[in-house]
């Protein structure tokens, strides 16, 4: 991977997906899973290194994956805070707002 994986929350695919779970209440789940955790692929600005790794990856590997699994930004649950030399992210939200569309799973 290379990559620590901190506040990382891909969705399962393939193989990581639980078998007796039906996909659709999986899928259901994680999406209320992702609204708590206010998970982003856009909380860090792109920079030129990174796009141009996500390009020759997307070049390799793209046409391998599955529609949902491409290259792509990873989804991350944080909210950066600014630091000297480094431009900051998205406005941040407050940890005691509530999601911004709150999903019922389904029973």
């Amino acid at each position: 991977m290379g990559a620590h994986w901190t506040c990382a929350v891909p969705p399962p695919g393939g193989s990581e997906r639980i078998g007796f779970i039906p996909g659709h209440e999986l899928d259901a789940a994680f999406e209320v899973a992702s609204d708590l955790l206010r998970a982003t692929t856009t909380a860090f600005r792109a920079t030129p290194a990174a796009e141009a790794v996500r390009e020759k990856l997307a070049r390799r590997y793209d046409h391998l994956l599955p529609a949902g699994r491409k290259t792509g930004p990873m989804p991350l649950a944080c909210t950066p805070a600014p630091a000297p030399g480094r431009p900051a992210g998205p406005a941040p939200t407050p940890s005691w707002a509530p999601p911004s569309t709150p999903r019922a799973v389904p029973g």
